[in-house]
């Protein structure tokens, strides 16, 4: 049985996936994976095309560009960023709906005690940081789409804004439950360039947490410092850090 379930999952990997969560296996399209991390798009794309009457769709692979003589064969599998590492072993450039989960630190020195009081009540998911009296506020940023590039809701976590709006307020009279709760679209002026500028405090303060800077990153790769898995590992923490 271990073996059995062993080949299922392989194969489940090389699948094509379809509407319900099936993975179809189909000659040639389970060979045909996603781009290497160096190329800018995949080279075909899957359609499937009506068969005979009472049959089921059959998917046919179509070429997206003009092929080049030994060019791999490449189409997009419809996954994240984290799903092609783990599944294909590739690190490509952020696309939209990708997130990073991040922690956001708030310091003692940063807040004052009802700050830090209201924080606890207002964030469930806030834990005690390195040091004592410092929180931490775990939380993600999505990359968005173009068109979607205005909606700070749709990008920065519920939690992390509560804390940028909270920790912003210059005294209580400042903070208003009712307006925290319109979210960053909610709120105007002043206000929210103040909780702007402090969310962007908070978000480049996540840096930290990595060991490398970006340019040292870039660095490693365009020199060819590091090779293999480790080549990947850094592609993919460079896009995180995007």
């Amino acid at each position: 049985f271990a073996e059995l379930a062993l080949a299922v999952a392989a194969r489940a990997l090389r699948g094509y996936g379809e509407d319900g969560g099936c993975a179809i296996l189909a000659p040639m399209l389970d060979l045909v994976g996603p781009p290497p991390a160096d190329v800018e798009g995949p080279s075909c794309r899957v359609a499937f095309e009506e068969g005979e009457e009472g049959e089921d769709p059959i998917p046919v692979l179509y070429a997206s560009r003009d092929l080049k003589p030994g060019e791999v064969l490449s189409r997009d599998c419809g996954e994240d960023c984290a799903e092609l590492l783990l599944q294909h072993g590739v690190a490509k450039r952020a696309l939209a709906g990708d997130s990073v989960e991040v922690l956001v630190t708030i310091t003692n020195e940063s807040a004052k005690p009802w700050q830090m009081k209201t924080l606890r009540q207002l964030v469930p998911e806030l834990r005690p940081g390195r040091l004592p009296g410092d929180f931490v506020v775990p939380g993600k940023l999505r990359y968005p789409a173009e068109d979607d590039d205005r909606n700070l809701d749709g990008i920065v976590g519920d939690g992390i804004f509560r804390a940028a709006y909270l920790i912003s307020a210059k005294d209580r009279d400042d903070f208003s439950v009712e307006e925290m709760q319109c979210g960053i679209d909610g709120i105007f002026q002043e206000r929210r360039k103040s909780c702007l500028e402090t969310l962007g405090q908070l978000i480049k303060g996540c840096r930290g947490e990595f060991s490398t800077i970006a340019k040292e990153d870039q660095r490693a790769l365009d020199k060819r410092e590091v090779e293999g898995a480790r080549r990947i590992a850094v592609e993919y923490r460079l896009e995180k850090k995007r």
